[in-house]
């Protein structure tokens, strides 16, 4: 039987940015007339990447963060083609390069599979062709040069 995901966040829940010094409360990481959910957010430079949930429908999101002093009230474009199920992406992970997210993505009724995101093209890349398999929780190496998953 495929494996089921509940990734952590659903209707209602937001990623929230907060200082790590805990000097200031948490602010809201998307714009408030963002009504999606989002969850497993993962920053590299000046972007973050995040899961969501518009319109009953799962996506993989990316903020481009504009003002580093202000990293929330962001706006995001989706950057999968769709259509997936609301719980569809998590355990996103930019490569140490920036150019790159490796995710989990789980169809309706599927298995997970381990996937590659570039930002400069719409074509996901699985990352171990087994349909028999689970493959989540990607990994990248420091160097960016390997990555580790689970498979089961």
């Amino acid at each position: 039987m495929p494996g089921r995901y509940g990734w952590i966040g659903g209707p209602g829940s937001s990623a929230y940015v907060v200082p790590a010094d805990g000097s200031a409360p948490g602010r809201r990481l998307l714009a408030a007339d963002r009504k999606e959910f989002t969850s497993l957010p993962d920053w590299s430079g000046d972007r973050i990447v995040v899961a969501g949930n518009r319109l009953g429908e799962g996506g993989l999101w990316v903020a481009d963060v504009t003002d580093p002093n202000q990293p929330w009230d962001l706006q995001a474009r989706r950057i999968d083609a769709g259509p997936s199920d609301p719980i569809s992406f998590g355990w996103s992970r930019w490569s140490p390069d920036g150019t790159t997210i490796a995710t989990t993505y789980v169809p309706t009724g599927g298995y997970g599979d381990a996937m590659l995101y570039s930002l400069d093209s719409a074509a996901p890349q699985p990352l171990l062709d087994d349909p028999a398999l689970d493959k989540i929780l990607p990994a990248w190496s420091p160097d960016g040069t390997w990555l580790t998953m689970l498979a089961m």
